[in-house]
């Protein structure tokens, strides 16, 4: 055994000169002193699993330092995978990614055709996805479908039988005598409406809000940005999808009166609008059928079958001018809405169900 006076002088209380070091003086002066205790050890004579052992408790509260970090870093990035499980989950914050994913995509490859997959939700089709109520056999309505028919007089049983039961879109022209949306409605009335109407001015009413212009985040701003002159090019969609927003804007009009009684009204109600721009925009209802009302200007419906009728029906377009309807099954036909000119366009419905 080496003489105890080799022992090396160290101290547990730290001088005034220790206490002023900087931190990476002080663990390099705490490190010197370890390696200066282990070099002690081995020229006294101890082994390795010796020295480990007098060194256990050191060794004990580095180790649960090392558990109480990885049990943090674990517990973060489970709160992480949560938190982006739920954005996903939360269909108003996921359409919200699908939408600005999508123009990230468009800007970061300009030259790659997108409209092949605009209207997908998946890159890739899953083979063994089992596609709910539509069937092949339902895509023999459709398949000599080249336009959109326009009738007046509509009877509800006719609207059912040969529209609604058998998926195929119809134009009603005559549905919105008497409406005060069709007097009424301007991009500036609206402005003011969501100004002072108390619970539109709740910014808490709308969801599914999508514009052009991605600086702005509900239709109050864009809005509001148009009746100041700030704004002149845009083109937006959004939903009332709280009931009471809902609830002011059903005093300016009625059920169109094709609808059979088998169709029950949904609680929201939409708009579309536009002033001096000509992009497509893509809507989506989760409704079983929606009706779009044509309020001002002209506006361009694109209607796109589903993927499971894509090889029997073809894509069909159909302009709508102000006081026409279109009625469309979601279950069926993809929209996509593109306004015609370079007026202000303002299109307005909702939608039905039934089981």
């Amino acid at each position: 055994m080496a003489d105890s006076s080799s022992f090396p002088q160290l101290s547990s209380h730290a001088t005034e000169e220790e206490k002023n070091l900087s931190l990476k003086e002080k663990i390099n002066l705490i490190d010197n002193e370890i390696r200066q205790l282990y070099d002690f050890c081995l020229k006294a004579g101890y082994t390795q699993p010796q020295i480990e052992e007098c060194a256990q408790p050191l060794l004990a509260i580095q180790s649960r330092e090392k558990r109480i970090k990885w049990f943090w870093w674990l517990c973060s990035f489970a709160m992480f995978v949560g938190f982006v499980a739920f954005l996903f989950a939360y269909d108003p914050t996921y359409r919200q990614i699908c939408i600005y994913g999508k123009f990230v995509a468009m800007k970061a490859l300009p030259y790659w055709d997108w409209t092949v997959i605009y209207d997908r939700e998946c890159l890739i089709d899953n083979p063994y996805k089992v596609q709910d109520g539509l069937t092949e056999e339902d895509c023999s309505a459709c398949q000599h479908l080249k336009g959109v028919k326009r009738i007046a007089n509509a009877s509800q049983s006719e609207i059912a039988e040969s529209f609604l039961f058998n998926q195929i879109p119809v134009v009603v022209t005559d549905a919105v005598e008497g409406w005060d949306a069709l007097e009424k409605f301007d991009l500036n009335y609206l402005a003011e409406l969501y100004e002072k109407n108390e619970v539109l001015a709740d910014r808490s009413g709308g969801c599914q809000f999508q514009s052009t212009v991605l600086e702005y985040e509900d239709p109050h701003q864009l809005l509001s940005a148009y009746k100041s002159g700030e704004l002149t090019k845009f083109q937006a969609f959004w939903e009332n999808c709280d009931k009471d927003a809902a609830k002011v804007l059903r005093k300016y009009y009625k059920r169109p009166y094709f609808l059979p009684p088998m169709a029950e009204a949904v609680e929201g109600n939409w708009f579309i609008v536009s002033s001096a721009q000509n992009m497509t925009l893509h809507v989506h209802w989760e409704s079983t059928a929606t009706w779009i009302a044509q309020i001002k200007g002209t506006g361009r419906f694109i209607l796109t079958p589903d993927e499971i009728c894509k090889n029997l029906c073809h894509k069909v377009a159909v302009n709508l001018d102000p006081g026409e309807v279109l009625t469309v099954m979601n279950t069926m036909w993809n929209v996509q809405y593109r306004p015609v000119g370079n007026e202000p366009v303002i299109s307005f419905g909702s939608g039905v169900t039934w089981d």
